[in-house]
């Protein structure tokens, strides 16, 4: 049988989310012709805690690509294995944060992978870091506990824009407040009639797409905040808010995802984080580009038809941004 030639035209954008470009994204493209292609994206440190000089995000997100680098470069692809990679990249990631002397701090990252080998090409996905094969198939998870604080940053900034005591060029100390507020815990910023009020909207809203064991959560996560709340959650198994994410440890998850492809029936392949939330028309970065636009012309504050957690300001877009694109 004829070897399926390697895909031979590349594309890869990647944007920090900062505006200035002074800050490095949290966002790593890996590739290695013919053998890996993929992105991770490292989870954003609420604190600013950094490792070496770098965002403990993205240490974890280029420790985990060395790894992968390393897996199908000491191996003939037909020894290729997802699970494998997954614990080579654990390992090296819990190693690496022991020989920096901070193998308690957080560091972690998602990731949408491709091993290719050769005849077959093994997906790997692990948190919401997605993939969009030949144009049309998109395998991307969320995580039920962004839906939570989505909600609930989208209803603090709606109630605060309604109040006649905010003028229309407050919106970004407002967005500021708000994030600020999200990411640190509601119960200390809001008061306890506010908050309850809060939680009974947000509980309202997604009951019917959340777990009961996910909805009667809510108070306590909303008042903890994402830097508190959400960290208990990371590869837990036995609850719905559980999710996957790469930080050193088993990785387990519901967002956890291993398939493979027959090479023959592939003709692209569109590795992206969750900073684009709408897909590109056509298999090219420009296109991309293009629909990132959209969203933020149609919803700028990110409260409408594509809520966040965060939007956009003048300094900062609301995430760092990356596709990595291989077409036949």
């Amino acid at each position: 049988m004829a070897m399926v030639p390697h895909f031979p035209h590349v594309e890869a954008l990647c944007v920090s989310k900062d505006k200035s470009g002074r800050a490095l994204p949290d966002d790593v493209v890996v590739y290695q012709q013919g053998r890996l292609y993929g992105v991770f994206d490292g989870a954003t440190s609420l604190t600013g805690q950094t490792i070496g000089g770098l965002s403990t995000g993205r240490f974890a997100a280029l420790q985990c690509a060395l790894a992968a680098q390393n897996f199908v470069l000491t191996r003939p692809p037909s020894e290729f294995s997802c699970l494998q990679l997954l614990q080579s990249m654990g390992s090296h990631l819990s190693a690496a944060l022991r020989a920096k002397g901070v193998a308690g701090v957080q560091a972690a990252t998602t990731a949408a992978l491709a091993l290719d080998a050769g005849d077959t090409l093994h997906f790997l996905l692990v948190g919401d870091s997605g993939v969009r094969i030949n144009g049309s198939e998109q395998v991307q998870v969320h995580k039920p506990v962004d839906a939570i604080f989505t909600a609930a940053r989208v209803a603090l900034f709606k109630r605060a824009m309604a109040s006649p005591s905010v003028a229309p060029d407050d919106w970004i100390s407002l967005e500021l407040r708000t994030r600020q507020t999200i990411a640190l815990g509601m119960g200390v910023a809001l008061s306890e009639e506010v908050l309850q009020h809060l939680s009974c909207t947000v509980s309202d809203q997604l009951r019917h797409l959340l777990a009961p064991d996910a909805v009667e959560q809510i108070p306590t996560l909303l008042a903890q905040g994402i830097s508190k709340g959400q960290p208990p959650y990371m590869n837990r198994p036995d609850h719905s808010l559980g999710y996957a994410v790469l930080d050193g440890n088993r990785v387990q998850g519901p967002d956890l995802l291993v398939f493979s492809r027959p090479r023959a029936e592939v003709d692209s392949l569109e590795f992206f984080t969750d900073g684009y939330m709408a897909t590109g028309a056509e298999p090219t970065v420009a296109s991309w580009e293009a629909a990132w636009l959209a969203v933020e012309t149609k919803d700028p504050f990110k409260i409408g038809p594509f809520a966040h957690i965060k939007c956009s300001t003048p300094h900062d877009f609301w995430d760092d941004r990356t596709v990595l694109i291989v077409r036949s």
